[in-house]
């Protein structure tokens, strides 16, 4: 068995370290960005909570690429355009209050990014042989219907908009709750996060379009913000498993 020299033993050992550094500040980062953010909103900051929000998933995104860089640019290329159009959402909403094109936009950014991750859990779940239950259709349309009937009489010339993000996302939900049939520990992170996100959307949309609520805006981000971090996680743990695999549509 050949030797490797030890100037590239010393090379590979150093790339790691770093790799591994990288990852550590980036989640200190994110957790840090969620404490400030969480925190301008118990302690009205609107400085903080404008600067703490975008940061979430730019250090996400930091994490995926650090833990991810060495299987190579097309592996993390999915995730990073969910979270690349994440961020633009976060960016976009908040500007809605000075014109409601930004939340139109920002939600079409959000769709976009739903587009990537159904992509992705599809993807692990074909990888993991789970064929289609056709039984999670129904768990998915009583959702569906519930939230539409309850917000349909408000929502004004939102209905198309609103109306199309559902679907998406519970399309979305509907491909995650597939993982539940290989109960790994990256695939229930997986759908710990899908489950956050669809609880996330709903209650903005309860309080944007039914009724105001009190802590709306805490709970909100607090659910966003692991659903985002669940996801990713799954996702850095299928493709380290073998589990997320790249190749055509």
């Amino acid at each position: 068995m050949q030797r490797l020299p030890p100037l590239i033993i010393f090379s590979q050992l150093i790339n790691s370290n770093f790799f591994s550094m990288q990852k550590k500040i980036w989640l200190f980062v994110f957790f840090t960005a969620l404490l400030v953010n969480l925190s301008s909103i118990v302690v009205p900051s609107a400085i903080f909570f404008f600067f703490s929000k975008p940061l979430l998933v730019l250090s996400l995104i930091g994490w995926l690429f650090f833990s991810l860089k060495q299987y190579g640019g097309a592996v993390y290329l999915f995730p990073l355009a969910a979270l690349f159009f994440s961020l633009l959402g976060d960016i976009l909403l908040l500007f809605e209050k000075a014109n409601p094109l930004f939340f139109i936009v920002g939600l079409i950014s959000f769709l976009i990014a739903h587009v990537g991750y159904i992509i992705i859990f599809n993807r692990i779940r074909t990888k993991n042989n789970i064929s289609i239950k056709w039984w999670i259709i129904f768990i998915i349309l009583c959702y569906y219907s519930i939230l539409l009937s309850s917000l349909f009489p408000n929502l004004g010339q939102m209905k198309i908009p609103v109306v199309v993000y559902g679907a998406v996302i519970s399309t979305m939900f509907f491909v995650a709750l597939h993982l539940l049939y290989n109960k790994s520990n990256a695939n229930m992170q997986i759908v710990m996060g899908a489950v956050l996100f669809v609880v996330s959307d709903s209650i903005l949309a309860f309080n944007k379009f039914y009724n105001n609520l009190s802590s709306a805006s805490f709970l909100i981000m607090l659910t966003y913000a692991f659903a985002q971090y669940f996801i990713i996680k799954g996702i850095i743990s299928n493709t380290t498993n073998g589990k997320f695999v790249t190749g055509r549509l």
